[in-house]
């Protein structure tokens, strides 16, 4: 037992080190991820709710006719955003009950999302609405 044949142990302190910088960003990362579908929903909300108050008296200048959409139809058109997504809150809320909450964000992130692209080209629904009345 005079001499040990003993190895030195590696020393792998920069890979565990690169491990910890990225298991600190992954709850970060997480909330990021939840977060930006929140806000893409208020954004979405918010180009939905304030389309309206562009592209009806938009409508009417290039009608030239302030009655071509009434006060009562501009009044429907605005509301029907928010009307829109009520029947959502119950079916969501029944399916989030059976299957969980992750399915049904997905199918509001979807149906947000189309309704955004849709609600962009607003410009070609109006341009539709007047040559439909004008005829």
């Amino acid at each position: 037992m005079d001499k040990c044949q003993y190895s030195e142990v590696p020393d792998n302190s920069g890979s565990v080190n690169k491990q910890n910088e990225r298991e600190k960003w992954k709850p970060f990362l997480r909330q990021l991820l939840i977060c930006s579908g929140v806000w893409t929903s208020v954004f979405l909300y918010g180009l939905g709710v304030g389309a309206p108050t562009v592209f009806i008296p938009q409508i009417r200048k290039e009608a030239n006719n302030t009655e071509f959409i009434t006060d009562d139809m501009a009044s429907w058109i605005t509301s029907v955003y928010g009307f829109s997504g009520f029947p959502f809150v119950l079916i969501l809320s029944i399916v989030t009950r059976f299957v969980g909450r992750k399915i049904p964000f997905i199918i509001a992130q979807i149906a947000d999302s189309i309704k955004g692209v849709k609600s962009n080209t607003g410009e070609e629904a109006s341009n539709k609405l007047l040559t439909i009345n004008t005829k």
